[in-house]
């Protein structure tokens, strides 16, 4: 899959992400580490960076009306069970 991006792209660092979502620094990098996270773009070692789209995308995936309502997250998971045997 490729991906263009243009100079209008507003990249973000983890910094300015915790910033802007009011979540922490250790809870994006816990995020990547489990792979639960916005698309990111590596630039290095430890350079990483979001685009400010794709965290929109993911955040209004996870849009709930009600705590009992798991979405398509949940699904997987239930397809996962319902298809293991003991």
């Amino acid at each position: 899959m490729t991906q263009h991006f243009s100079p209008q792209d507003t990249l973000l660092s983890t910094e300015e992400l915790a910033q802007k979502t009011g979540f922490t620094q250790r809870f994006w990098e816990g995020r990547r580490l489990s792979g639960d996270t916005p698309p990111f773009i590596r630039l290095g070692f430890r350079a990483v960076r979001y685009r400010w789209e794709d965290v929109s995308k993911w955040l209004a995936d996870r849009l709930r009306t009600s705590t009992s309502d798991h979405g398509e997250l949940n699904s997987a998971h239930s397809e996962n069970i319902k298809g293991d045997t003991i």
